[in-house]
């Protein structure tokens, strides 16, 4: 899964992403590795290339698709 910073726009894939752990509890949270500020990430759509925000969520033929209001599928096309 692709992700961007809300904070510095660094991206990349969510695996790339540091994780620390919550000093508060059992969780953990996910870290930039780019300017190291927590909880500021975001998921990025599935098309390849594309680095927006999703906005849309579709249930295809293919499995479920998280894309950007752009390349949304449209009705009729899965």
């Amino acid at each position: 899964m692709k992700v961007i910073c809300t904070e510095c726009d660094w991206h990349g894939d969510h695996t790339e992403a540091d994780r620390v752990q919550d000093p508060r509890g059992p969780d953990t949270w996910q870290v930039c590795p780019g300017c190291r500020t927590p909880e500021h990430m975001v998921q990025a759509c599935d098309e390849p290339e594309c680095w927006t925000v999703v906005s849309c969520g579709t249930p295809t033929a293919n499995g479920y698709r998280n894309t950007c209001g752009k390349h949304c599928p449209h009705p009729g096309s899965h």
